[in-house]
């Protein structure tokens, strides 16, 4: 959290509690600090505090970053891994989570590197066009989280006949506090109805979150170029736009994949190889034939 940010919580908090007391009447022994251990345990603790304290204080007792409810997270991703079925925006946002709720961890790491990447700002030369690709990179990463979601299910749903009717699946996301999006509810509505029908439940195979996610490609891509440039973190951005691309992947690409997968397995069983020889293992093959 950010001096800055800090600074408003503190005041925000400080501001909160003279409103409380003003209107009950009541006297700074009565004041309340909610924190991360509760509302009462927290009484008087920001008024013993100031300065750089208060800021400390806030950003570790206060806010908090760190959460236990993080079971959908885990299943998802377990399952995805389980199942091979790339889920790259589920499991990047989930690490991102993970990462956050490590504020120790990431303070100690900036102090040993003797480096702090803030976000810059951007130069954006037209706003409209910039915030409609910032919208649509946005919607395009929340339907990839849907399609991925979505084919977990399907593929456990085969394996283990479930008989899942995800007509009904769609009316839960409706209406749940989590996965709750209107538009994508109203876009699949139409694929769910109609899955008996189906031999397979993949939304990528699916003309209409094919054609948004064909129509979000070219925003993610200059959405994300910006922020890299910037040092602005977009992992779900970014996993969403490579998940688009490798699994379309086709031809070339395919045959490039393999050689890579190849040269992985090899690593892995000879990492030797790398260190000895890996100039000569990654160099071009037209150069090595030259020699």
């Amino acid at each position: 959290m950010s001096r800055a940010a800090t600074d408003r919580v503190t005041a925000g908090h400080i501001s909160r509690q003279y409103r409380h007391r003003h209107k009950s009447g009541q006297g700074p022994q009565d004041w309340r600090t909610c924190t991360r251990h509760g509302r009462r345990q927290g009484e008087d603790r920001l008024q013993r505090q100031s300065g750089d304290n208060a800021r400390t204080y806030v950003a570790t007792q206060v806010v908090q970053d760190i959460t236990g409810e993080e079971g959908t997270g885990i299943w998802s991703n377990s399952e995805a891994v389980s199942e091979h079925i790339p889920a790259p925006t589920l499991t990047t946002a989930h690490y991102l989570r993970i990462a956050s709720a490590d504020r120790a961890q990431r303070d100690r790491a900036r102090q040993t590197m003797g480096a702090d990447y803030p976000p810059q700002k951007i130069e954006v030369k037209d706003r409209d066009a910039f915030l409609e690709d910032l919208r649509l990179a946005v919607y395009a990463s929340c339907l990839a989280a849907y399609v991925q979601g979505i084919n977990i299910i399907d593929k456990s749903n085969r394996e283990r006949h479930w008989n899942i009717n995800f007509d009904q699946v769609l009316q839960i996301w409706r209406a749940g506090c989590i996965i709750q999006a209107d538009y994508i509810s109203e876009l699949l509505e139409p694929i769910f109805d109609d899955f008996k029908s189906k031999d397979t439940m993949n939304l990528l195979f699916q003309p209409a979150t094919a054609k948004d996610l064909k129509k979000g490609k070219p925003s993610l891509q200059r959405i994300v170029a910006d922020a890299v440039k910037a040092d602005h973190v977009v992992p779900a951005m970014s996993a969403t736009l490579e998940y688009i691309k490798y699994q379309t992947g086709h031809g070339e690409h395919a045959t490039a994949d393999a050689r890579m997968e190849s040269l992985l397995t090899l690593l892995i069983r000879s990492p030797h190889i790398l260190l000895r020889g890996g100039a000569r293992l990654f160099r071009p093959s037209h150069v090595r034939q030259e020699r």
